[in-house]
């Protein structure tokens, strides 16, 4: 009896035994399986989401976001097809990170594509200009942030202040969409809203023999005051008021320039620009010309009055040159410079 029963006891864990592998055999398929791993995939790849938002060409980054629902990793940053970057970490969902690469984007057309597990960026097409080899170019591009970074070889970089403070909780100009073919712009409010940029020899006009200066504006007013600087770079506080130069708003609704001599300035205004749309803006001084500036709008000459300068220009070596205001910010431009 006693043997029976012992039978039978080993018969039905022998069967549960069996039962239990092919349970987890089952499991094991399904779970691993080609077909299933295969339909896993498919619905990751639904759920993933990659957006390219931002390539930094003068700081050699890539700004990319996890767009969708799903853990991405395994980032590969394709130039032109060809791979320059990778990036193993993790991204969650909702996550923006920085790819940096070390290839150098030269002139000319390009695309730009980051791929992942389980998502692909839609392909980018841009244009890199051929190099600029002017003392100071600020694309305000950044879209973010207290530095205005300058593209030439110069490094002269701006900083984002209101009045004498550097930006904070947003009390200072604004990155905004700019003119449509060149990206971010900044907002002045014509409240104390500037630019810094450190003084150095490249920008000062004393010691040269000419200068260009022009900017992409989309003035809203003739700015604080009826004299909205565009870019100044002139003492307005102490000893030797007035020295360097300027482009500015003039409350006639026309733009003007100067360049401070030693006996009489040179100065020139444009014809009347247009409010609430975009003017390109520039002045020439070329001692070769007599000393008198020339003054172009969307890059056509334009002068309303001219003046000569006379005798020698004066030293602006040291003057910190500004964006959007003057020295003691109280000029500021109304609009966005671009």
């Amino acid at each position: 009896m006693r043997k029976g029963i012992s039978t039978a006891i080993v018969v039905i864990l022998v069967l549960l035994i069996i039962i239990s592998l092919i349970f987890i055999t089952f499991q094991w398929f399904l779970e691993y399986s080609p077909q299933t791993q295969w339909e896993l995939e498919k619905t990751l790849e639904k759920e993933g989401c990659l957006k390219i938002e931002n390539i930094d060409i003068n700081n050699k980054k890539i700004t990319i976001r996890n767009c969708g629902k799903v853990e991405l990793s395994n980032f590969i940053v394709y130039l032109d097809s060809e791979p320059i970057a990778h990036y193993s970490e993790a991204l969650d969902s909702g996550e923006i990170i920085q790819i940096s690469y070390i290839e150098e984007i030269y002139p000319g057309d390009h695309d730009i594509q980051v791929s992942s597990d389980y998502a692909e960026a839609p392909k980018i097409f841009f244009y890199r200009p051929p190099y600029f080899e002017g003392v100071l170019y600020l694309n305000f591009n950044e879209d973010g942030g207290t530095t205005a970074r300058d593209s030439s070889v110069y490094g002269n970089d701006g900083t984002l202040y209101n009045g004498t403070e550097i930006c904070y909780n947003g009390y200072c100009p604004t990155w905004v969409d700019g003119k449509p073919e060149f990206g971010k712009a900044l907002d002045f409010d014509a409240l104390g809203d500037l630019v810094k940029v450190t003084a150095d020899s490249s920008l000062s006009v004393y010691g040269k023999t000419a200068i260009t200066v022009m900017a992409w504006i989309y003035p809203r007013s003739s700015g604080e005051t009826g004299y909205g600087r565009i870019v100044s770079k002139e003492n307005r506080v102490g000893d030797n008021q007035g020295e360097g130069y300027t482009l500015r708003m003039h409350n006639d609704g026309t733009v003007f320039a100067k360049v401070r001599h030693s006996t009489s300035t040179a100065m020139a205004y444009t014809e009347v620009v247009s409010f609430n749309d975009w003017n390109h803006v520039a002045f020439v001084y070329n001692e070769d010309e007599n000393q008198y500036i020339k003054m172009y709008r969307n890059g056509a000459l334009s002068i309303s009055w001219d003046q000569q300068g006379v005798g020698s220009v004066l030293d602006d070596t040291d003057i910190d040159l500004r964006i959007g205001n003057f020295e003691d910010a109280g000029r500021t431009f109304d609009g966005i410079i671009g």
